[in-house]
């Protein structure tokens, strides 16, 4: 049994939670376990702990405070069955939330992507629980400066001077700020008998609404097709019904945001990976484009 689904099982059994079918959802960021027969999942930390302090705890933490507050609305719900943690388990950092019956094989429906993130949005609108400022943006800048990213200097230059032109741009904005998910990509969002249902809310930070909308597209504005099979034509209904503006400049200025967030992610936990290598190298590209 892999190191991760070991973790969850044996924290869980410390909860009278026996686990005799354990599954792995997802092996990403993250490993997603399904801790059968209980409508369980744990959220281990993966490569995210790699790159952050603590191995991710903080982060673990965010997420489940932040589901605790949704109970449900528009969220997977919290688990009621053993506590959400975060908890660790041999190095490793854990949460424990609900399972919800899902289709895995939906494409997206570009304007219930919009409407759910609004709806969402909305849930969040009375969180008063301590977030950080700027969250992946930042992050993403220390994810550049590693010591061991493998990249040309010439590029990681040019990457950084984009980082220091948007955090400018943002301050000179000053848009309103509020809760957002942080990492709101359609990935990201369930489908479910109850309607759109969103997971995975450790990146959540409080800035402008332009990010979240921004993670939802720039997949699909930079490379032609997103998460889920979104199009690149379709973006601009996912902006509009969330009751946006697709040709916004704050918008366009947090897609650029977030292709950095690609970039110095790839690149931070992209050795071994020809996938996030390529990834990083067609983003670079873009990024630095844009900026002649």
């Amino acid at each position: 049994m892999r190191g991760e689904v070991l973790a969850a099982v044996e924290v869980a059994a410390e909860h009278g939670l026996r686990v005799t079918d354990p599954v792995v959802l997802r092996d990403g960021a993250n490993v997603l376990v399904h801790l059968r027969p209980h409508p369980v999942v744990a959220r281990v930390a993966a490569r995210t702990a790699s790159v952050r302090p603590d191995g991710g705890r903080a982060w673990l933490r965010r997420e489940a405070e932040l589901l605790a507050h949704l109970a449900g609305r528009h969220a997977v719900p919290p688990t009621d069955l053993l506590p959400a943690g975060p908890h660790e388990r041999d190095g490793r950092q854990l949460v424990f939330v609900s399972y919800v019956e899902h289709d895995t094989g939906s494409t997206v429906d570009p304007e219930g992507l919009g409407r759910s993130l609004r709806r969402l949005h909305e849930a969040l609108a009375d969180y008063r629980g301590a977030l950080p400022e700027r969250g992946l943006i930042d992050e993403a800048r220390a994810w550049l400066d590693r010591p061991d990213v493998a990249a040309p200097a010439r590029d990681l230059a040019g990457l950084r001077a984009v980082h220091a032109d948007v955090v400018d741009r943002l301050g000179e904005l000053a848009p309103p700020t509020r809760a957002l998910h942080g990492d709101a990509h359609s990935g990201n969002v369930l489908v479910t008998a109850r309607g759109p249902l969103w997971t995975d809310f450790e990146d959540s930070f409080r800035g402008p609404v332009e990010w979240d909308l921004a993670c939802a597209v720039t997949i699909a504005r930079v490379s032609g097709v997103g998460e889920r099979g979104l199009t690149r034509d379709e973006t601009a209904l996912v902006i509009r019904s969330y009751g946006a503006d697709p040709d916004d400049p704050l918008l366009d200025l947090m897609v650029r945001a977030r292709a950095l967030v690609v970039v110095g992610w790839c690149l931070a936990t992209g050795r071994g990976r020809p996938k996030a290598q390529a990834l990083a190298a067609e983003y670079t590209r873009w990024l630095l484009d844009e900026r002649t």
